[in-house]
Formats: structure tokens, C-alpha cells, sequence
């Protein structure tokens, strides 16, 4: 009932309270209760944990988690863990090891056939490895993400893996590729409703006109 209330909490942004239930629910379980019930009360404190801003904690939730879920061998669950952790590390800058977490995820999303859990990490690498400055491996970690997503018609997820390529097409000074990425991803989010997404393809097309003529 607790880990109940700590996802509902955290679904309606009361992210302290979310935190508290999660740990109250692990404080009372920890002794008795199934692992992937443990792990399941680890996965939403490494969610809130994130959202707050505490990364290291987000971060060691995530491991607790996976080592529960590894224990069991119940690999979507690894999986998940793993995208915390990645996203924890991201967002404290650490961009190497969020890269090698996204390639642990390929790895398991691979041997399982997960064509959903493979976009997804490969969009997350693609991620850290612009930060790292390796943007022709990004690109292509964007592009299977972008193909896998095109054959589930997955469009709010298209526009955004559009918007990366075109990013990344952007920074390697090809203007022309990058905007025919934006106006694509525009075209998605208007006919979709994603009011954001239009904003920021708007914006990034602007950036290629500012770069290709030195602006």
C-alpha cells in the first residue's frame, strides 16, 4: 500500500511525500519482503530522488535495485534500473558512465529482443555521447532509435530522436540535413499537439541559419 501511495504521490508532483512512502514501505519490508517488491520501493526513491535533484542518492537507489532485480534474473526490471542510473549520472554530469550504462541496457534489450528497450537506450546514448563530443557515434545510435520508432509509428518519439539528429547534423555544420530534421519534427508535433516540441524545432532552425552565415 505504501509503494501504492509513493507512486501516486510522485504521478500527482508531491515528490517529498512520494519519497517518504517509498521509504516508509522499504523500512517496513526490508526484512521479509520479496525482492522484486524491494526493488520496486528502490526504483520509485531512485525516481523521486532524481526529480529532487539528489543524484548520488537516485544513483545508489538504481543499483539496489538492479542487484535485487539481477538476483531474480528479471531483466526488464534490470533494465529499468539501468535507465535510472544512466539518467542519475547524466544529469550529475557524468556523461562516460552514463554512456556505459546505456550500453549494459543495449546489451540486455538485445538478447531479449526488446526492439522498445533498444530505442529507447540508444536515444539515451546518443544523448551522452554528444555531450562527449563523439557525434558521429551519437548520430548513429540516434538513427536506429529513429528507425525502430518509425516502424512503431511511435510519433511523439520520432520528433524527438528527429530533433537530436538534427542537433547532432547541426554541430558537424551539415545546416540543410539538420533543418530537414526540424521541419519533420515540427510537422509530428503539430499534428500531434506537442506545443513544446514545435517551439524548440522552431528554435533549433533558427540555429542553423545563425551558423551557416556566421549570424
Amino acid at each position: 500500500l505504501l509503494t501504492r501511495l509513493g507512486s501516486l504521490c510522485a504521478h500527482l508532483g508531491q515528490f517529498q511525500k512520494a519519497l517518504e512512502h517509498h521509504q516508509a514501505s522499504l523500512n517496513y519490508g526490508k526484512n521479509d519482503a520479496p525482492g522484486l517488491d524491494l526493488a520496486a520501493n528502490y526504483i520509485g526513491l531512485s525516481q523521486v530522488s532524481d526529480i529532487l535533484g539528489q543524484l548520488s542518492q537516485a544513483k545508489k537507489y538504481a543499483q539496489h535495485a538492479y542487484d535485487l532485480y539481477a538476483a531474480e534474473e528479471e531483466e526488464d526490471g534490470m533494465v529499468v534500473a539501468l535507465r535510472k542510473m544512466a539518467s542519475a549520472a547524466q544529469g550529475g554530469g557524468q556523461f562516460a558512465n552514463a554512456a556505459a550504462i546505456y550500453r549494459r541496457c543495449l546489451a540486455i534489450c538485445r538478447r531479449s529482443s526488446d526492439q522498445l528497450g533498444i530505442a529507447r537506450a540508444n536515444n539515451g546514448l546518443g544523448n551522452a555521447l554528444a555531450e562527449l563530443g563523439s557525434y558521429e557515434e551519437a548520430r548513429a545510435a540516434y538513427a536506429e532509435s529513429l528507425a525502430i520508432y518509425r516502424k512503431m509509428q511511435d510519433r511523439y518519439s520520432i520528433a524527438l530522436v528527429l530533433c537530436n539528429i538534427g542537433t547532432i547534423d547541426s554541430v558537424l555544420d551539415a545546416q540543410d540535413e539538420a533543418r530537414a530534421s526540424y521541419e519533420e519534427s515540427y510537422k509530428i508535433c503539430a499534428e500531434i499537439g506537442d506545443q513544446a516540441g514545435m517551439g524548440m524545432a522552431l528554435m533549433n532552425t533558427a540555429v542553423t541559419h545563425e551558423r551557416e552565415y556566421n549570424l
